[in-house]
């Protein structure tokens, strides 16, 4: 965008909401909720949650009396980002709604690549078209249609617009009076992420495991490969040293380089720490502790025949299972027994009833969440996990866990709800 020639120029609008979470409508949450389908009876809850909040201002010592806000969601409350990520998604759906309609022209970074309107993650947005009437009308028409139903505010003081290199500077004086915008030659850093590069590969990054020489691709367009670095040839056998030959006594020594490192990155590079370890006798260490001393609880266990328990390998197969990082962590608290489930408060005596509240029958222990209720057992039947493994629905937690996440059959072609 930066290099646009032509008579065809773009804008890149980064927009700054005021107090994001302070200003959502409660009602826009409401309908939010209902437009993605969410039951009835779950939306009650939340706006329950929200909507019961209170606020009190300490003055001299003393609290003042209470009031009770009538929008916004909570900060630091772990349901806030999710509702808002949804309420977003609505101004997702109307700058698609433009795009679908014409009125809002895609941009591409380059001949062939990925065409995109927005950059949306969380209250960070940059909208991207085309400098005419029609992009700049329909990029306005979106954003004030939002603002209206949700509330938010724009801040104009904040926000920038930017214009390739072939718009005039009378045509941008022209959009960004109508954008109600300043202009900027340089809309700085996104996520941390400088703009001169597409930003569109952080999002997949964030949930897709790239092939590898596409990461050292994108590694060398932003910093260059190591040997780039050094503009001097090397000697005979430097291309081939390795870590234990430029490290010493827990610290590095690059006497065996005949080349001089760039200042930042010979900074970088002591910054990482060296292990230090010293020569010394073996000593005896107990084997069913991860300390390696002796306590009576590895003692029990081991006397019950437990002596697997301590077995710090024995979960390393779920970092090996074939899914995304997330999943594998939700997986990984699950053997763990480390989900919150209704069943551990009641067992530490913070909570009296564990009773699930989908069944309505039996206690909500993770097993029972995953697989025991009725909702989940319709889940697994439907999608054809079950039916032929009569252990599917009887084996314990972990060896479920361990048995059908390492289990290369498919599913069958069901109508899963």
């Amino acid at each position: 965008m930066s290099r646009k020639k032509g008579n065809v120029g773009y804008m890149a609008n980064k927009i700054d909401l005021e107090k994001t979470y302070d200003r959502l409508e409660w009602s826009f949450v409401r309908d939010t909720l209902k437009l993605f389908n969410i039951p009835d009876y779950l939306v009650n809850v939340i706006m329950s949650c929200i909507s019961s909040s209170s606020v009190a201002v300490l003055f001299n010592e003393g609290v003042l009396e209470e009031s009770h806000p009538m929008r916004g969601i909570r900060q630091g409350d772990p349901l806030s980002p999710y509702l808002f990520i949804m309420c977003m998604e609505v101004h997702r759906l109307m700058i698609k709604d433009k795009c679908d309609s014409k009125l809002w022209d895609l941009v591409k970074a380059s001949r062939g690549g990925l065409a995109f309107s927005h950059l949306l993650f969380a209250d960070d947005l940059i909208l991207f078209g085309k400098a005419d009437k029609k992009n700049y009308t329909s990029i306005k028409e979106a954003l004030d249609r939002f603002c209206e139903l949700s509330r938010q505010k724009v801040n104009n003081g904040k926000s920038r617009v930017y214009f390739s290199p072939n718009i005039s500077e009378k045509r941008r004086e022209e959009l960004c009076s109508c954008l109600d915008l300043h202009s900027t030659p340089n809309l700085g850093k996104y996520l941390g992420f400088s703009l001169k590069l597409p930003a569109i590969p952080v999002y997949v990054m964030q949930g897709t495991m790239l092939p590898t020489k596409i990461l050292e691709a994108i590694d060398r367009l932003n910093e260059g490969s190591l040997r780039s670095l050094i503009v001097r040839p090397l000697n005979s056998g430097e291309d081939q040293l390795e870590m234990g030959e430029v490290t010493q006594k827990g610290g590095w020594n690059f006497s065996y380089c005949s080349f001089v490192f760039p200042c930042g990155l010979l900074q970088r590079i002591k910054a990482i720490l060296i292990p230090y370890l010293d020569a010394s006798l073996d000593n005896i260490s107990w084997d069913y502790s991860n300390y390696g001393e002796f306590d009576g609880r590895s003692a029990y266990k081991l006397a019950k025949g437990e002596s697997n328990v301590t077995d710090e390998f024995a979960r390393s197969w779920i970092w090996k299972v074939d899914t995304l990082p997330k999943i594998q962590c939700f997986i990984w608290k699950s053997y763990l027994f480390s989900l919150p489930a209704k069943d551990l408060p009641v067992t530490r005596g913070i909570a009296e009833d564990s009773k699930c509240e989908g069944c309505g029958r039996e206690a909500e222990t993770i097993i029972h969440v995953l697989r025991d209720c009725d909702i989940a057992k319709k889940f697994w039947l439907d999608t054809g996990n079950g039916r032929c493994d009569n252990n599917f629905f009887t084996s314990d937690l972990c060896s479920w866990l361990k048995e059908n996440l390492r289990s290369s059959t498919d599913l069958v072609e069901a109508n899963v709800p």
